[in-house]
Formats: C-alpha cells, structure tokens, sequence
C-alpha cells in the first residue's frame, strides 16, 4: 500500500484513512489494499469495542455548538465511562462535570485548538451508580488541510481508583502527621554519621527550637560537655546494630537545660546500619523531681543522723553536768580558802575556766539535742545585736573592720535571749577566724523583710509571713563546696586542733530551727561567705529585760533540807551552804527525807531537792512537802530532764528552778531571795 501522498510526503495513519476513502469513491483500490484496509478496520473496530475504563474521541470544531465543538467519533466504552445512553451528544459530556470542574473543562477544551494538547483530570457525575467519579482528559488538536485548527483527538481514562487511593494515601499521610505532631515524643531520624535529617515538630513545645534549625546538625552540639562522649560512644554502640535506650541533658536556645530519654534503633538496608531513628520525650519534671527527692531524703538522713547523735548527747550531758557540779563547786571553796598570792590560787581559777568552758558546751550539746531549758519571750533584737557588736569590735584586730546596718522599729521575735545572743556571737566569731589573717570587712545587719504568697522564698519550704533578717558576711576564705553541707554537722569542724569543738555552726542550726527560724548560706571560696537568719515574726511587744544583781554571797541562818542521791554532789552542796551560814539536814533518799519532814515540818525553812533520784524524785517530793506544809518553799534542781521544765517546775509552785552546775554565788543568793520572800510573805499574814 502506498502511504506517501500527492506530494509524497508520508501520511499518518488519519490521513491514510481520509486517502482510503477518496480512493473507495473512485474505485481505484487495489486487491491488496482492499485486505490491508478489511485488516486495519478490524483492528480498529476492536480495540474501540473491547477498550475498558478508557474511551478514544474525536471533535471537530463547530461554532454553531453551544460547547464549540460536535462529536466526530467517540468509542462505544464511552457509555460506560460517562454512564450516559448516547455519548455521541456532546453536550452530555459536559453537563455531567462537577460544578467546580465545569467552566475549567470548557476552557480547557477550547484552548486545546490553539495549544495543540490537552490535559485535565476532572470530576463527574455517574448516574448508574450515582457516584462522582474521575477522568482523566488527555488530547491533542490537529489541522485540516489550510492549516486550520479544526479537530481535538483524544483518550478518556477512568481514574477514579487511582484517585481513591491517593485520596486514601493522602489521608493517611495526614493522620499520620497529626498522630506525630500530637503526641508529646519526639519522632527523630539521624544518619550514619549521626546528622539530623528529620525532627517532628513537637521538638518546638519540648526544647524550645526549631525542628528545620536541627537539620543538618549533630545533637550533641546541645548537650553540655559533660553529656558528649557518653552521647557519642552510644552511637558507636547503635552504629553496631544495638538498640538502645538512653538519658541526656539538653541545652535550649534560651540557656534552659532539658532532660530527653531517648529510645533508638538502627536502620538497615541488606544489613547495612545506614542510619538511626527513634524517639525521645521530655523528662525534665522527672529528673528534677528525682534529685528534690534525693535531697529529701539526703536531708531526712541528716536529721536522723542529728537527732541520735541529739539523743546521745543529752544524756551525755545530763552525767556530765552532775560531774561538773563538784568540779565548780569545791574549786570555788577552795579558791576562798587560799590566799590570792598562793600559786594555787591562780590554778585553781584555771581549773574553775576549764570547768566553765565544759559547763558552755554541755550547754551547747544540750541546745544542739533540743534538751536545754530556755524561755522564749517577745525579744528586740536591736540591743542583743548592739552588744554583740560592740564584744566583737573589741575583739578583732585593726586589720579587720566591723560595719553595721542595724534597721531601727522592726518587729520582735519570739526567742531565747541567751540563745540569740549565742547564735549571733558564734557567727561573729566565725566570720573574724575567716579572716584573721588577710583582713577584711565583717558585716553583720538586721533587718526585716515580708514574704507575700505566691512569692518565691530565699530558703525552701519558707511560708509567708514576717520575717526578722540577720546577715553576717564577711570576706575571708570561704566554703568549699565539697564541705559546705556538712557545716552544720556536730564535731565537724576544719579549724586546727584546740581551736574549736566544732559544736558552733551544728548549735546556730539547732537553735534556729528550733525557734522555726531557717537559715541560708552563700559563699565563695576566696571570696567570703554570708550567712542570713530568718526569723518569724510577732505582733508581740518585746519584753524589757532587767539584769540580776551580782554581788558577794548572801549569808543566813536557816535550816534547809537537801536532798541528793549523788553522795559527792551531796556532800559538797552541803559545805557551800554551811559555809554560808545555814543549818543543813543531808539525805541521799526522797523518802527518807519525807519521813524526816513529816516528823517536824515546822523545823525546816526551806527544802532543796535534786530532781532525779530513785523510787521518789524530786517533783514528787516536793508536791508531799507542800501539801504537808504549804509555806515551805522547795527549790528543784536537775542536771538535765525530759520530764520537767521550767514552766513545768513553776506549775507545780516550786520556788525556784536551777540546772546544774551552779556557781557557789548564784546557789547562795537564789537561796536567799526564796528564804526572803517566804519570809515576807509569812509577815504579811501576821
């Protein structure tokens, strides 16, 4: 068959059928052509037939149609495709589009003319199944013989299943994405060399960056120093195949450090690691929680520690108060028996230091243990400082200067003076040894400060409320850190050998927090160190102290009865009243002694008891004598006691209470004020 034309050039297979027909017209085919068009028009015929989910059209232009085009040819699996009886009418093709498809196909098949092809995927409406299905639109235009654009040739494919399934995908993929930007973990992909390549976006809320400013980047360009070489020989382990699990401290972008736990697996292909995915979630609130917890319990370690060693030492303290007694005492007998240009004379009163320096730190583990006998009251701060303040200034040598900022008109503290006293001195005290060989300025202030609620506090756990401020800072060696939480251990101390007990600081912390004061401590070593004191406090007015009057020991004649199952303290109490003048009746029993009251109650001015003692003590002892005889008065002592204090003693209608050791002085005159007032009182019902 000749497939040149006229002018012989090749045709397409169009124009071989336009030529075929002329020639059909004329008669001028030939056998062989006839068999070779009977072939091709069979070909033809099914393809057209059996085409399923596509359609071959051709459309020739035609200005008169309200679309600008009629149907030429359309295959018979039009019908199927459009779901129309008659696909022939063009105007059914484009009255089934989707209305948001409609003027974009029109459009489109237009400019198909002019551009030569055409390729639009729509929407339509499928009336057998009433469905909205796709197609797919894929045409070329072609040219009549002037060169005119006159017809669209082109194919129509079914994509509906396609269409589904991207839709389908395209919802997974999304969620997908919102399954991965909801959840609080971190999805993460690094490569082999350990560079991100992917971080979900919820990295945003948990560490406060970007996830595009982590691509490309290492993780362990956040990670303090500390953190790197535990990161990196992790993933040597995950680059060998490991799964692993880990924790690290990451540095945000604001300087905020976050806790991560990781979970990460390696990525393989033929067994090959070619990478790293996994997730990581924000452990922050655990982490910190876990060390508060550790603390805490650090902190309930401590105390238990303290409180034994509290309990030991109260009873430490009770013996050896009852040791020191006989010590004071015959030594200040003994001191008045001698002249003073005895050289006994001056060892003895070292002897009488010593035992007062052994009576100050019974006094202390007493304090420390929470067993000491003190007597709170509505205190001014103000002049216990000033006193504190000028002791201190005579102390301390010129290279150490001594500034104050005393605020005048702050709220009183309810609290022991002595103690207080104690608290403020030991500080000072510490503070000059810090610096007693570089000099420096020695601080100490007073103040008051009110803590609102909601307001963070200087100290943990510190509720709001009035506070009275001390501070004492000075600018010597300071604190290592390594020892700064054992300062207020007892016996620790770091002071060379006789120059302290290391009681001091473990005391200061007794006392505060027993007055439900806190304390806080800043220091830097070389630098100094400040301590401040916090102290509640109350709408209380303070309590104007008046100091007791110290002169020689008072004498008298009277008759006493002591009572004291330590035969040595007996003994020796016995001699210091009868060297002042007094007539004593020794017993070493309660009972014995109550017997002998009993027989001649109006024999004995006043009664002196210690407070323990077997079978009978001495609060027992002395609810007998006054019931037997009310205006006797009875004078207690103890050397320490867990049953009785001095509001205690004072409920029951004792005179006095005294805790021992007792100076010959303070024993005379406490016993002649009660012999006194008893006196006095007996004068006044006459």
């Amino acid at each position: 068959m000749n497939t040149e034309n006229d002018n012989q050039q090749p045709m397409n297979f169009l124009q071989m059928l336009r030529k075929a027909e002329e020639d059909k017209k004329s008669g001028d085919i030939t056998p062989e052509y006839a068999q070779w068009l009977m072939e091709t028009e069979g070909h033809l015929r099914a393809f057209m037939t059996n085409a399923k989910n596509f359609a071959v059209y051709r459309l020739v232009r035609d200005d008169n149609s309200p679309y600008g085009v009629e149907v030429v040819f359309v295959s018979p699996s039009m019908k199927d495709i459009l779901g129309v009886e008659d696909p022939t009418q063009v105007h059914l093709w484009f009255e089934k589009a989707h209305p948001d498809d409609f003027e974009r196909i029109i459009r489109a098949n237009m400019e198909a003319f002019q551009t030569l092809k055409l390729d639009e995927t729509i929407r339509y409406y499928h009336a057998p199944t009433e469905q909205w299905r796709w197609i797919q639109v894929l045409g070329t235009g072609s040219q009549d013989a002037e060169g005119e654009a006159m017809y669209a040739n082109g194919i129509i494919i079914d994509v509906t299943e396609q269409k589904k399934a991207e839709q389908a995908h395209k919802e997974s993929e999304e969620k997908y994405r919102d399954l991965v930007e909801s959840i609080n973990d971190v999805l993460f992909a690094l490569d082999r060399e350990g560079l991100c390549t992917y971080m979900s976006p919820v990295v945003k809320s948990v560490l406060g960056v970007d996830p595009d400013d982590l691509i490309g980047k290492y993780l362990h360009e956040f990670m303090p120093e500390h953190q790197k070489t535990a990161y990196l020989e992790n993933m040597a382990k995950l680059d060998a195949g490991h799964n692993l699990s880990s924790e690290y401290e990451i540095i945000g972008p604001d300087g905020q450090s976050h806790w991560i736990r990781t979970s990460s697996r390696p990525t393989e292909v033929d067994g090959k690691v070619t990478g790293i995915r996994g997730t990581f979630r924000d452990i922050t609130d655990y982490v910190r929680a876990q060390q508060d917890k550790k603390r805490l319990e650090e902190q309930l370690e401590h105390s238990q520690k303290l409180e034994a060693i509290g309990t030991l030492a109260g009873g430490i303290a009770h013996n050896l108060n009852n040791v020191l007694y006989p010590i004071v005492g015959y030594t200040e007998m003994a001191i008045e028996d001698i002249p003073e240009d005895s050289p006994a004379h001056e060892s003895l009163q070292e002897v009488l230091y010593a035992a007062d320096r052994a009576r100050e730190l019974v006094y202390q583990i007493l304090t420390y243990s929470r067993r000491s006998e003190e007597k709170l009251e509505a205190l001014d701060l103000n002049p216990i400082m000033k006193e504190v303040i000028k002791l201190i200034s005579a102390a301390v040598p010129s290279t150490i200067k001594v500034e104050q900022s005393l605020a005048p008109n702050i709220p009183a503290i309810l609290a022991d003076s002595a103690q207080i006293h104690h608290v403020v001195m030991n500080l000072c005290t510490n503070a000059y040894h810090s610096m007693r060989d570089t000099g420096g300025i020695l601080d100490i202030t007073l103040g008051f400060m009110d803590i609102k609620q909601g307001q963070d506090a200087p100290v943990p756990n510190m509720p709001p409320g009035g506070y009275v401020k001390i501070s004492v800072s000075d600018q010597g060696q300071g604190i290592d850190e390594e020892i700064r939480d054992r300062i207020f251990e007892p016996y620790f101390t770091t002071k060379g050998v006789g120059e302290g007990t290391g009681m001091g600081l473990a005391l200061v912390h007794a006392i505060v927090t027993k007055m439900n004061g806190f304390i806080n401590v800043t220091s830097v070593p070389g630098r100094g160190s400040t301590f401040d004191l916090y102290f509640p406090s109350t709408d209380k007015a303070p309590v104007i102290s008046i100091p007791e009057f110290h002169g020689p020991a008072p004498r008298g004649g009277e008759r006493i009865l002591l009572v004291e199952d330590d035969q040595q303290i007996l003994r020796m109490t016995q001699q210091m009243l009868e060297r002042q003048g007094y007539r004593v009746d020794p017993y070493d029993s309660g009972i014995d002694a109550l017997e002998a009251f009993y027989k001649n109650p109006k024999d004995y001015d006043l009664v002196i008891t210690d407070m323990t003692m077997p079978l009978m003590t001495g609060d027992q002892l002395a609810v007998e004598i006054m019931q037997k005889s009310p205006d006797t008065p009875v004078i207690l002592c103890t050397g320490f006691s867990e049953h009785i204090s001095q509001e205690q003693a004072e409920a029951l209608g004792v005179a006095a209470f005294l805790m021992k050791p007792m100076a010959r002085n303070r024993v005379a005159g406490i016993v002649r004020r009660v012999l006194d007032k008893a006196q006095k009182k007996k004068d006044q019902v006459l």
